[in-house]
């Protein structure tokens, strides 16, 4: 059998992503694995990098809690606290983060969905598309 310590995989609230969520999980209990959720906000960068062009103001803590926020809908989510983790951001576009997250984790497994199957070649790990 195929050794899966570590299962990265991407998040964004959709339908899809939360059915990705859903086989991470999966593989991860049948392997015995940790679930690693990660999830890019791109509004939120796309937002302050925009107000900072145009010098317009930010809410304070605008990235605190957008991030805050993204973790009570994964805890709400997530079958098993125990093997799992996310890591919340908002540095960048999905394309240019999730490569450098990859190198980062260098998980056995990334598991992505069908909107975003156009970065499967910026990925050098075993992917699972989810249709």
């Amino acid at each position: 059998m195929v050794e899966l310590k570590k299962i990265l995989v991407v998040v964004d609230f959709t339908p899809l992503s939360i059915k990705a969520l859903e086989w991470a999980e999966y593989i991860a209990e049948k392997c015995g694995g940790e679930v690693v959720i990660f999830v890019e906000l791109e509004d939120v960068f796309s937002l302050i990098k925009a107000s900072l062009g145009f010098s317009l103001p930010v809410p304070p803590n605008l990235r605190e809690k957008e991030i805050k926020k993204t973790e009570e809908k994964l805890k709400s989510l997530i079958k098993n606290l125990d093997n799992t983790r996310y890591i919340i951001e908002a540095e960048g576009t999905l394309e240019k983060r999730l490569p450098v997250i990859i190198e980062q984790e260098n998980p056995d497994m990334v598991v992505i969905f069908e909107d975003i199957e156009g970065l499967v070649k910026k990925i050098d790990k075993q992917t699972l598309i989810i249709k």
